[in-house]
């Protein structure tokens, strides 16, 4: 079993020199005998132990714990936690509020004490469940690729090791531990595949727990190059994920589907609730119109925008109004600018991105910046008729995410539509002598 462990360790990379290892010990069997895999293997580690307060035996499996830490020689981090009561509190199952809360005092621990490595117990049985649970419930290439024996700074040493090894291992060292009863239940889905599931296949193939690592394997390594080639065709530009629909269209229905995973991860921050009904949704529709797709979970839309795909945050248009006086600043919040009034010679009117100069004389209102409405009209530069701002930024291309909160100036009448077009109004002209110069500076 060492040896396994030792190549483990080598052929992944798991541990370096420098690393300051963590190991996750409940006091199970499985994280004993990781404990005494790495000390007789010569690695230095210390271990953390989380009271998770759900079982009778909680208190006695953390003093067995804090003896079995101190039996073996190495330092003993430990935590006492109300589960029952995190995972009331923000309504899920027990598993997964004590999981975030092992994760939340291991991270404490290594930005506190300058832990590198957390070293885990999953074993090969527990990557043949995961697998066989993840198929059952429905899933693609990424569930069936099992428990990765790297994820960030978590390693798991065991991975390639079968649990009765482990037992095996254990009862040499004579060694104890304690016994979690609920592991026994079938009242939980993962224990009605390990104690009823799990031995008919070892009857059908006794290596039937190594093929299934094989074979989660090789699909992770598939999954990895899908996904490299899934992010060739990922935008990333202002807090937006998009696709150019011309790629979208030439791409195979897997990468279409991975691409569209990454769009909605980039802008949600994570990948949950985002499954194959969404994405045959958005396959099937993102063609037909310019506009919101779908609404999506964590607050993100997936709309159509002449030419691309684009995944974001939903935002709400927002009114205001400020008034920039003359020689002076104003920044709009809401749209995320500073704008900048000053009154110049007409020699010094040179125009410059985001800047439009006006004839001084024929301003005799406030000047206004202020979001759009409703039936907003303006005589376009060059132009004598009224044009609705509607109609010039569908015609111009303009996004609808750039369309909300898009500051408008106005005095009296609308000068100008900020990085989009300004008016005919108060052109500089040769009897113009003063000029009312308006800068926009984009400061997020």
């Amino acid at each position: 079993m060492l040896d396994k462990v030792k190549k483990t360790i080598s052929d992944n990379d798991m541990i370096s020199a420098e690393d300051r290892i963590l190991v996750a010990l409940s006091g199970g069997c499985d994280s004993v005998c990781l404990c005494l895999a790495l000390k007789t293997l010569g690695f230095e580690f210390s271990v953390a132990h989380l009271n998770h307060s759900i079982r009778e035996e909680a208190l006695s499996d953390q003093q067995f714990c804090e003896n079995f830490a101190k039996k073996i020689g190495v330092d003993i981090y430990v935590k006492k936690v109300d589960v029952p009561a995190l995972a009331k509190k923000y309504g899920i199952g027990l598993e997964l509020a004590g999981r975030n809360a092992r994760y939340e005092f291991f991270d404490e621990l290594c930005n506190k004490k300058g832990f590198t490595k957390i070293a885990v117990a999953h074993n090969l049985d527990d990557n043949a469940e995961t697998v066989l649970l993840n198929l059952v419930r429905g899933t693609g290439i990424k569930g069936l690729c099992g428990i990765p024996k790297v994820r960030d700074k978590v390693i798991r040493p065991l991975i390639d090791v079968a649990r009765q090894e482990i037992e095996e291992f254990v009862n040499e060292y004579s060694q104890s531990f304690v016994v979690d009863k609920t592991n026994f239940s079938e009242e939980y889905s993962r224990n009605k595949i390990r104690g009823s599931i799990i031995p008919k296949l070892l009857q059908i193939n006794p290596k039937a727990l190594e093929n299934i690592s094989k074979a989660s394997e090789i699909l992770t390594h598939d999954d990895f190059y899908l996904d490299c080639e899934a992010e060739k065709f990922v935008i990333l530009n202002n807090g937006c994920a998009c696709i150019k629909k011309e790629e979208f269209k030439q791409l195979d229905y897997s990468i279409k589907a991975r691409t569209l995973l990454k769009l909605y991860t980039y802008a949600a921050g994570t990948s949950k609730d985002f499954e194959k009904k969404h994405i045959d949704y958005i396959i099937e529709n993102f063609d037909k119109t310019n506009g919101a797709i779908i609404q999506l979970c964590f607050g993100v839309v997936c709309r159509s925008e002449y030419d691309k795909i684009i995944f974001e945050k939903s935002s709400e248009e927002t009114s205001y109004s400020y008034i920039l006086p003359l020689n002076g600043e104003v920044y709009i919040e809401e749209a995320g600018v500073k704008f900048t009034s000053a009154i110049v010679p007409k020699d010094e009117a040179k125009y410059i991105d985001n800047a439009q100069f006006f004839d001084l004389s024929c301003i005799d209102k406030e000047i206004v910046i202020r979001s759009r409405k409703q039936g907003d009209k303006i005589i376009p530069f060059g132009k004598n008729n009224e044009v609705k701002v509607k109609d010039i930024l569908i015609k111009d291309k303009i996004p609808l995410n750039k369309r909300k909160n898009l500051p408008i100036i106005e005095c009296g009448e609308i000068l100008w539509i900020f990085g989009v077009r300004r008016s005919d109004l108060y052109k500089i002209t040769d009897k113009t002598d003063k000029v009312l110069a308006l800068k926009g500076e984009v400061l997020c």
